[in-house]
Formats: C-alpha cells, sequence, structure tokens
C-alpha cells in the first residue's frame, strides 16, 4: 500500500525556524531566578525616576549631560538584564530578534515613565532628550552583547 508522506504542521511550514520549546509552556525547564534581576531593576529605575528626590540633598554636583548618561545606563543595563533573563529561561542565547525585542521593551518602558513624570506632578518633567538617551542606552547595550557574543562564538 502506498501511503504519502506526513506534511509538517501548518505552524513548521510558516516559521522555518520553528522549535517546539519556543512555544511549549515553561514549567521544569523555567530557571528559579529568572525574572527576579529584571524586576528589581525596574523597581529600582521607578524609584529613581519617579520619586520626587530620589538622592540625598549633600550629592555633589554632576557634570552635564550626567542625567542623560544615567538614563543610557540604567536602560542598558535593563536591555541587558532582559536578555540575560531570556537565556535563563530558554536556556540558549539571545538571536537578534530577542535583542531587539529587549531594546523595544526596554524604550518603551522609558517612553512610560516620561509619560508618567509629566503627569504625575510630582515635581519631575519629561524632556525627550532623556527618552533618546534611554533608546540609546537600550540599543548600544544590544548591539554591545551581540558583539562580545560573536567574538565568544570565534
Amino acid at each position: 500500500r502506498h501511503t504519502l508522506p506526513r506534511r509538517p504542521p501548518l505552524v513548521r511550514q510558516r516559521f522555518p525556524g520553528y522549535d517546539r520549546q519556543i512555544l511549549a509552556p515553561m514549567n521544569s525547564r523555567r530557571h528559579p531566578a529568572a525574572g527576579v534581576a529584571s524586576v528589581i531593576l525596574i523597581a529600582l529605575i521607578l524609584y529613581l525616576t519617579l520619586a520626587p528626590s530620589p538622592l540625598p540633598d549633600d550629592t555633589p554636583p554632576m557634570f552635564p549631560g550626567a542625567d542623560k548618561l544615567a538614563h543610557a545606563a540604567m536602560f542598558g543595563l535593563l536591555t541587558l538584564t532582559f536578555m540575560f533573563d531570556f537565556r535563563l529561561t530558554r536556556r540558549r542565547l539571545p538571536s537578534l530578534r530577542v535583542a531587539i525585542a529587549a531594546t523595544v521593551a526596554a524604550s518603551a518602558f522609558g517612553g512610560l515613565i516620561e509619560i508618567l513624570q509629566q503627569s504625575m506632578g510630582l515635581g519631575r518633567t519629561a524632556e525627550w532628550a532623556d527618552f533618546a538617551a534611554d533608546i540609546a542606552g537600550a540599543f548600544c547595550a544590544a548591539m554591545l552583547y551581540r558583539v562580545l557574543l560573536r567574538f565568544r562564538r570565534n
């Protein structure tokens, strides 16, 4: 009797890089520390960016643009933390898509913070330059991670 070869499921045809592990529920493979660093960092960023006066009054004066550098560093670190959490949950290295998703998520969070700063009325104001620094920090961190990952593979 002649039988036709089984066609793979429709999902496999649409997504050539489809892997069952990606769409499978994360139960026993999930690392217990996954997400903890992201939650702590998000809470810290929310405090530092939304509190009326997060730093003590006796803080020494900073150079011009230090605020933008701090924004870039915070959101770059947040992007790296998202990528690290991905690695803990999926047990594989983040792809370029994951780097883009982490960058977009961190940048969107930065935009949300700027909107909250303007609308909460706690003495903080929204600035386009802060949002640009958030995006730049997230993008630079993701690209740095990808470059270092290539050197590690070689």
